[in-house]
């Protein structure tokens, strides 16, 4: 026996009956995409549920270890439950997911084993109390989809989340040790494994390690709670809790490489929370070891986004909200409103306007973790903050997450709740669409296209009144050659944009000039007299030059030249491209209509043409995807495009479309006419 492991070892109970679990792990499935980014996200959430001192920040440590096979011999006798699970269920599935298990722990055999410790201090510990199913040790050990939390503002609320430390460990095993605020040490390690069988006998899928060697069946599988039993390596000596997920398998830049995730997944989920002072998160490894707290944070974020704006697909760059947050009030741009709402109680949104912002909103709850980024159908330019502090309204909002805690949907609250949810994210919408309002759009004009706000809200749309806040001026007709064409607001932005910008006047803000397409050449004209059929003579005063505006040829009838359309010549606008972009601005909105959702598209134009193609896309948050059209009441349809359209003389066009996803959607439009 190891004196480092004292009487640890592992013990996987007899299966008595009932239904076996195979090798897919369903539970952990919402965390396989980015690992670290979910293990980020769940490790500081439940350590800021469990904080002690509501005054002092929580600390979270991220600490890349190592530890030698031979230091703990029977906690590596995990290998042999993991040869039964591949004997057990001897098919692809199992051997995709076992046979990597057992390579890796015979390429440790002989080396050095690498695992991560993921720490916290001022918390409360996990308290532990045998045959209590709330407590948080059991809650977080011996059970699944089972939550201990009862605070209202309690991140997690499904149970699910420890599906990301078992997703980072090549051998599905984690150790866990804790002190709690009362002075009592637990300690328990837990593999998630399937069913399997050892000489013979079918065993459970989960197994513990811990004090129970030389102990016959039925084991008490009971943390150890004496703290001379608990491996020194593994023993909390201050308050707090630790997580010892074994077996990495990462090389040297791999590790480099995941740091730098964790990183990324700290300031991009808990920057409010480090700005609050919530938070301080460390990250060590063998010869480096950084802090994220509030004085270093606009540093790292300015490191890992040295761009300003939130503008690449995914959306997840913070320096925008972290400056609308830092400096709300201060000018003109930086706005802040605060209102206690229904059902949700204190709310807060914070926005900044931005010549390039996205008219995205974040929102979040008093855990201060980003829930996520929630699309506005507009392009006013600016990015917003949604906050909403209140005990009572967090406790809504919560049971309104899904497992990933990645969106509030009353759909996947209980069902004696879902009209309380649903009403109090109708007033949460309704809210953010009074601030946003309040700042771009004049009492009077009601229409707003606000993602998901129309699942709860009829919004009456106001097809002829064209008038906005007259500090942001009106549809001029003209846009620019982007993909987006929409009228935009010019405000002034700092020279070298940072997350703390300096504060510049604003004076009037109007809608600019857009860059123009290139001007085409100008039609020859003749000279000043050049007589009715000047033939090979340019008329009576040609003198050297042929007049004021001679045109390549003197006159319009050159005789054997080919005068100002020539034929081999391309003519006025030449180019290889059939079609040009055409300057126009628009706006979009959906409704219901007899024969499903009805999209309408409002043109602004300055000329009337007949042969204008406008194709259209669905704005994502992570992607653009075309919308194939079903129908419309002008042009012919092609996939996501209408062909023949025609734009009448009066400058505005209406445009009503049908998509086939018969769904609501925030419309990007791009308008060229044909030659």
């Amino acid at each position: 026996m190891s004196k480092a492991e004292i009487n640890c070892c592992w013990h996987f109970a007899q299966s008595l009956g009932g239904q076996d679990q195979g090798p897919n792990d369903a539970m952990g499935e919402n965390f396989k995409k980015s690992p670290f980014d979910s293990l980020v996200r769940e490790a500081i959430q439940n350590s800021i549920d469990a904080q002690a001192k509501p005054d002092v920040p929580v600390i979270v440590s991220f600490n890349f270890r190592s530890t030698t096979s031979g230091n703990y011999p029977r906690l590596f006798e995990i290998r042999k439950h993991i040869k039964g699970c591949l004997q057990m269920y001897n098919d692809s599935s199992s051997r995709k997911k076992f046979e990597p298990m057992l390579g890796y722990l015979s390429r440790a055999a002989n080396e050095h084993i690498d695992y991560l410790e993921v720490s916290d201090e001022n918390t409360s510990g996990m308290p532990y109390v045998k045959d209590d199913v709330k407590c948080p040790f059991y809650s977080f050990v011996q059970s699944a989809g089972n939550s201990s939390k009862s605070s209202a503002s309690a991140g997690g609320s499904f149970g699910f989340g420890k599906a990301a430390y078992f997703n980072i460990s090549k051998i599905r095993t984690v150790l866990i040790s804790t002190l709690t605020d009362n002075g009592q040490h637990f300690f328990q390690g837990v593999s998630s494994l399937c069913t399997h069988k050892i000489d013979g006998e079918k065993r459970e899928p989960v197994g513990y390690y811990g004090n129970y060697a030389g102990l016959h069946e039925p084991v008490d599988e009971v943390p150890i709670d004496n703290p001379e039993q608990i491996p020194a390596s593994f023993r909390r000596e201050n308050v707090g809790t630790s997580m010892f997920i074994m077996g990495l398998g990462m090389t040297r830049e791999a590790l480099v490489e995941t740091m730098r995730e964790i990183n990324e997944a700290v300031v991009k989920h808990f920057w409010l929370a480090i700005i609050r002072n919530k938070l301080i998160v460390n990250v060590s490894a063998p010869g480096g070891h950084y802090s994220i707290d509030s004085n270093t944070l606009v540093r790292y974020v300015e490191s890992i986004f040295p761009d300003y704006d939130d503008v690449k697909r995914g959306h997840s760059n913070p320096r925008p909200y972290i400056d609308a947050v830092l400096n709300a009030g201060t000018d003109d741009k930086h706005l802040v409103f605060e209102e206690k709402i229904p059902y949700l109680g204190n709310c807060a949104l914070y926005l900044i306007k931005s010549k390039k912002g996205n008219d995205y909103v974040l929102n979040l709850r008093s855990t201060y973790m980003l829930i996520n980024h929630q699309r506005n159908g507009t392009d006013y330019g600016f990015y917003s903050v949604f906050v909403c502090t209140d005990e009572d309204g967090n406790e809504i909002l919560r049971s309104s997450e899904n497992p990933a805690h990645t969106e509030w949907d009353a759909r996947n609250a209980p069902a004696q709740d879902k009209n309380t949810v649903r009403d109090a994210l109708k007033a949460k919408e309704e809210f953010i669409q009074r601030c946003i309002r309040s700042v771009f759009v004049r009492d009077d004009v009601t229409e707003l296209n606000f993602g998901g706000l129309d699942e709860f809200l009829s919004i009456p749309s106001s097809l002829d009144d064209e008038d906005y806040n007259p500090d942001f001026g009106k549809p001029t007709g003209n846009t620019t050659d982007k993909e987006n064409p929409s009228a935009t607001t010019e405000i002034p932005e700092p020279a070298h944009p940072t997350i703390t910008p300096p504060n510049a006047p604003i004076g009037v803000v109007q809608i600019p000039p857009p860059p123009r397409n290139p001007a085409p050449p100008p039609v020859p004209e003749p000279g000043p007299n050049p007589g009715p059929n000047p033939g090979p003579n340019p008329g009576p005063n040609p003198g050297p030059e042929p007049g004021p505006n001679p045109g390549p040829e003197p006159g319009p009838n050159p005789g054997p030249e080919p005068g100002p359309n020539p034929g081999p010549e391309p003519g006025p606008n030449p180019g290889p491209d059939p079609v040009l972009p055409l300057r126009v601005s628009y706006r979009t909105f959906a409704q219901d209509g007899d024969k499903g959702i009805e999209h309408r598209l409002v043109i602004h134009h300055n000329r009337a043409s007949d042969r204008v193609m406008i194709s259209m896309i669905s704005g994502g948050e992570s992607s653009d995807e075309p919308l194939s059209i079903s129908y419309s009441d002008n042009g012919n349809i092609k996939g996501n495009t209408l062909t023949n359209v025609t734009l009448g003389d009066e400058g505005k066009t209406i445009i009503r479309v049908r998509f086939a996803d018969d769904m609501r959607h925030a419309i990007k439009l791009k308008v060229n006419e044909t030659k």
